[in-house]
């Protein structure tokens, strides 16, 4: 059964913020919160998400490559909305 609490939704922001801490971020960014969602099982977005084969694993593999960066142009990153859109 999924759920739409403010429990899972607290998962999804701590989850957001270690992984943007574990790639040496400062602040959260809508990649971060994409990958939030698809750690918490019990949210639907989980699993929506992994029917288009956005996983924590394939959205991790994005963040490992080369590639990606932490340049940013007037409030946007540019190379991760590409690799997102790639993705999705």
């Amino acid at each position: 059964m999924y759920s739409t609490s403010s429990e899972n939704l607290e998962k999804v922001i701590k989850n957001a913020g270690k992984i943007a801490m574990e790639f040496g971020g400062n602040q959260v960014g809508t990649e971060h919160i994409l990958y939030g969602l698809t750690t918490v099982k019990e949210c639907m977005a989980q699993k929506l998400l992994s029917e288009y084969g956005v996983t924590s694993a394939s959205l991790k593999e994005i963040l490992n490559e080369e590639e990606y960066d932490n340049k940013v142009v007037a409030g946007v990153d540019v190379e991760k909305k590409k690799k997102s859109k790639e993705l999705l």
